[in-house]
């Protein structure tokens, strides 16, 4: 049976998630950050919380907190920075302009055959997400590519799943998505033993994804179709 610490702890899961979705608000009404000119964070309230573990008493024991320290240390802290870190990556790009630098390069896309297109960009999305998060992968080179599709004078989609599924080929390293750190910290394993099977799995998504994408993806996505800019 579920004790009472644990559903203390369940309550304050509720309200952390109740905040994250009253933050802000769609159409006029404005979620409870207005009242803090919108300067507080997800990850403030996330903090909030976290500091609240430490200060509720247990039910369960009321000399007794709801976590403390001891508690605190058994936490697999490496996959909160190895997830941490790839996101911090990520916004380390926008902000150095590396992701400029990447659009100017990926202007070679111009200059390629039809059927190059996709394994390109498929190789390069799915190098940069073993470095990074999938999601901020994909944050940065859809857009890109929704671009580079009208310079070049192709349909968007043709350039955007690719750049999609890419950025989830993210099978080699233990930064590159939050399973993989789980996995790489619970079973103790060497980069070594993610690395040759994720790389062999990534070839064969890439060989795929160059496949399907200029014969099945055409009838699924019509990206022989014109694009009205």
């Amino acid at each position: 049976p579920i004790t009472s610490d644990q559903i203390a702890i369940l309550l304050i899961f509720l309200v952390l998630i109740v905040l994250w979705m009253t933050k802000s608000l769609t159409g006029n009404a404005s979620g409870w950050a207005a009242l803090f000119d919108d300067y507080p964070a997800n990850g403030s309230v996330t903090i909030l919380m976290a500091i609240l573990l430490f200060v509720l008493p247990n039910p369960a024991d009321m000399k007794q907190k709801l976590m403390n320290w001891s508690q605190c240390k058994d936490i697999p802290w490496n996959i909160i920075l190895l997830v941490g870190g790839g996101f911090a990556l990520a916004d380390g790009i926008k902000a150095s302009g590396l992701s400029d630098v990447i659009s100017e390069e990926m202007s070679l896309l111009k200059s390629l055959p039809y059927w190059a297109i996709t394994p390109t960009i498929a190789l390069v999305t799915g190098i940069v997400t073993e470095f990074t998060s999938n999601s901020a992968t994909a944050s940065i080179f859809v857009p890109l590519m929704a671009e580079i599709a009208l310079s070049i004078d192709q349909h968007p989609l043709f350039l955007m799943v690719p750049a999609g599924l890419g950025s989830q080929f993210s099978y080699m390293l233990p930064t590159a998505t939050g399973p993989n750190a789980m996995a790489f910290a619970i079973e103790s394993l060497r980069v070594k033993d993610m690395a040759v099977p994720g790389f062999c799995l990534k070839i064969i998504a890439i060989i795929m994804l160059s496949i399907f994408m200029p014969t099945l993806g055409v009838l699924i996505f019509n990206t022989n179709s014109s694009v009205q800019t």
